[in-house]
């Protein structure tokens, strides 16, 4: 079981058409009211409490998932935005590292792209740009509650390339992860863009460990 209470570490953000940044202390998604919480900074970095729905945390999709497991980001019920630059550092505590990705999307769609997963500039992440089909070539999907709509490889809305994740799961969340080598104690650099179609009800998890 994942605890329902995580820790989440935010860095840097920029809306696509964009070269600024953003203090640690904020995200830039507008509406994103469900980061409402206490911040407590240590060491440079900006952590704060998020309270994930137990039922997103705690199913047959994040059962593979063990040990110390950190949240990167949770947004719910956010309005519209466009492609936005999410980066995150993340030291593991694992020699095989799990990321995941909840979405869910009642009104319309999440559009998900370059994702990105770096340590010393070693990609590991496979596919971060979701070129190659099927999507389980290189990912593990997993829709626990057969939720309709759900996550496919698209064409609609890229942020580069010719096809992003298309994710428009109704009423529950669809997850997907990749499990790589890390070292422990070693910093590695994440990075993904994301757009929000309509809203709300949405919610978007990014949990490791």
């Amino acid at each position: 079981m994942i605890a329902g209470c995580l820790t989440a570490v935010f860095l840097t953000s920029h809306s696509g058409g964009s070269s600024s940044s953003v203090d640690s202390s904020t995200t830039t998604v507008p509406s994103a009211s469900s980061i409402a919480t206490t911040l407590t900074t240590t060491t440079g970095s900006t952590t704060t409490t998020v309270m994930v729905p137990s039922s997103v945390l705690n199913n047959t999709c994040t059962a593979i998932m063990s040990g110390t497991i950190t949240t990167l980001v949770y947004l719910s019920d956010v309005a519209i935005f466009p492609y936005t630059y999410f980066q995150y550092l993340y030291v593991a505590t694992s020699t095989s590292t799990t990321m995941m990705l909840a979405l869910r999307q009642d009104p319309s769609y999440w559009c998900l792209d370059d994702i990105s997963v770096t340590n010393n500039s070693s990609q590991l992440w496979q596919d971060g740009g979701f070129e190659q089909s099927p999507l389980t070539q290189y990912y593990t999907y997993c829709n626990p509650n057969g939720a309709s709509a759900s996550g496919s490889i698209s064409a609609t809305c890229t942020h580069s390339g010719s096809y992003s994740f298309y994710d428009g799961s109704v009423g529950y969340s669809d997850y997907l992860s990749q499990t790589f080598t890390t070292v422990v104690g070693s910093t590695y650099n994440i990075t993904f863009w994301l757009q929000s179609m309509g809203g709300p009800a949405n919610s978007f998890l990014v949990i490791i460990g």
